[in-house]
C-alpha cells in the first residue's frame, strides 16, 4: 500500500491519455517515463518508476479500452540537458504521453518540449511554483502541490511560535529551491536578507559544513533547509552533528525516503510538510518520545520519525 496513492494517480492519467487518443484499434499505447535513477533524487525517481510500472500492469490487466499500454524508461539523473535528449527520444519512439519530475527544472524542461510537440506531459514530483505559473504549458499537468502551498501549510504554526524571530536559509540553487525560499520568506515576513540571511548550494551537494557553519554563527531561531532528496538527508545529518539544539529546523518537503536516509536524530524540533504515498497522518514528536511513519493501512514502517519532529501533511 505504500505507493498506492501515486499508483492511483498514474492510473487515472494513463486512463485519461487512452480516452483522448484517436481510434487505434488494438494498437499499443506508448508512454514515456523520464525519472532519475542516479543523482541526488534517485530514491524518489525509483519510487515513481515502480508506481508507473504497477499502474501500467493494472491497466493492461483490465484492458477495458482495447489498448495495451507499454512504457519506455529513461534516466534523467535530474539533469535538464539529459532530460531534453530523453524526452525528444521518447517522443520520437512514438510515446504519446510523458511522465516526469524530480527535479522541477527537469519537469519544466519536459513540459516545454511536450508543448512544442503537442504531447501530454504529467509532472508527478515537481514542487516549484514555476511549473504551472511561469513555466505553465497547455499540454501539462501536475500531481503535487507547489512551493506556495507548502509555505501556507506551515505558516500558521511558524507565525504563532516564531513570529519576529531570526531565520536563516540554506537553499538548493534551482527553481524549486528559489520558489520555496521565497514563499517561506513571504509568509513569515522574513524578506529582509540582511536580518535573515541565506546561502545557495548546488544540486547534488554532499558537504554542507560551510553553509551550516555560517548559519550557526548567525545563531538563528529558525533554520530553513530548502533542500530535497539526498541533499536534505545529508544536510540534516550534518546539522545534527553540529548541535543546532536551540534552533528549529524546517524541511519544507519530506518523503519517507528522506526520513529513512537521514535517520533518527535528537534535536529540539523539526518542522516539515510530508508528501508521498504512505504519509497519512499529522503528529508531533517531542524529545525523548518514539514514533514511526505509518502507511495508509496504519501498518508501522520501521524507520522512526526523528525525535522532536513536528510533521504536517498535505490535504
Amino acid at each position: 500500500m505504500i505507493r498506492r496513492i501515486r499508483i492511483i494517480v498514474f492510473t487515472a492519467f494513463l486512463a485519461l491519455a487512452l480516452t483522448v487518443l484517436p481510434a487505434m484499434g488494438k494498437q499499443s499505447v506508448n508512454i514515456g517515463i523520464n525519472y532519475p535513477l542516479t543523482g541526488p533524487y534517485s530514491v524518489e525517481g525509483l519510487d515513481q518508476i515502480r508506481a508507473a510500472r504497477m499502474a501500467v500492469d493494472e491497466i493492461n490487466h483490465t484492458a477495458a479500452s482495447g489498448h495495451r499500454v507499454r512504457s519506455a524508461h529513461q534516466n534523467s539523473a535530474s539533469n535538464v540537458l539529459q532530460t531534453q535528449i530523453n524526452v525528444n527520444e521518447l517522443i520520437n519512439s512514438n510515446c504519446t504521453m510523458i511522465f516526469g519530475g524530480s527535479s522541477s527544472a527537469v519537469a519544466i524542461a519536459s513540459a516545454e518540449i511536450c508543448q512544442k510537440r503537442n504531447v501530454i506531459f504529467f509532472g508527478t514530483l515537481t514542487y516549484s511554483t514555476a511549473t504551472t505559473l511561469e513555466g505553465a504549458q497547455k499540454t501539462s499537468f501536475r500531481e503535487c502541490n507547489n512551493s506556495w502551498m507548502s509555505a501556507q501549510v506551515m505558516a500558521d504554526w511558524l507565525n504563532t511560535h516564531y513570529a519576529g524571530k531570526r531565520y536563516h536559509y540554506i537553499t538548493a540553487d534551482y527553481t524549486w529551491g528559489w520558489t520555496t525560499e521565497d514563499s517561506i520568506r513571504q509568509v513569515t515576513d522574513t524578506m529582509n536578507q540582511v536580518d535573515h540571511q541565506g546561502a545557495l548550494t548546488p544540486l547534488g551537494a554532499v558537504d554542507f559544513s560551510v553553509p551550516l557553519q555560517q548559519a550557526k554563527k548567525n545563531t538563528p531561531d529558525v533554520l530553513v533547509l530548502s533542500l530535497f532528496g539526498k541533499d536534505l538527508a545529508y544536510a540534516l545529518q550534518q546539522a545534527a552533528a553540529m548541535d543546532f539544539k536551540d534552533t528549529l529546523i524546517v524541511a519544507p518537503n519530506l518523503t519517507l525516503g528522506m526520513a529513512e536516509r537521514s535517520g533518527p536524530q535528537p534535536w529540539k524540533m523539526s518542522l516539515g510538510q510530508c508528501h508521498g504515498p504512505g504519509i497519512s497522518r499529522t503528529s508531533t514528536i517531542m524529545p525523548g518520545e518514539k514514533s514511526s511513519w505509518r502507511n495508509s493501512s496504519s501498518a508501522s514502517i520501521a524507520t522512526p520519525v526523528p525525535q522532536g519532529q513536528r510533521i504536517y501533511h498535505r490535504v
